[in-house]
């Protein structure tokens, strides 16, 4: 599904315009806090939790923040 280019414009066209406005202020974010060490520690960090039993490395850090952003926005700071 990943190659299909009919699915991802389809999906483009239906996301909701928050989650659209969120992806352009984190990629801003990320645009303007560049450095040059930065792409060094993720690929060091990714291959420490590989070798760690995290087969998908730094992804799986990045879905499990995901879903703590998304808990924190559903049920409040406090509920962390």
């Amino acid at each position: 599904m990943a190659g299909d280019t009919t699915f991802v414009q389809n999906l483009l066209k239906n996301i909701h315009p928050r989650v659209k406005w969120d992806t352009r202020d984190l990629r801003m974010y990320l645009l303007s806090n560049k450095n040059f060490v930065e792409p060094f520690m993720t690929g060091a960090y990714d291959k420490y939790l590989k070798l760690n039993n995290q087969p998908k490395g730094k992804a799986t850090y990045n879905e499990v923040i995901a879903y703590l952003i998304a808990y924190m926005k559903k049920f409040g700071k406090e509920a962390i």
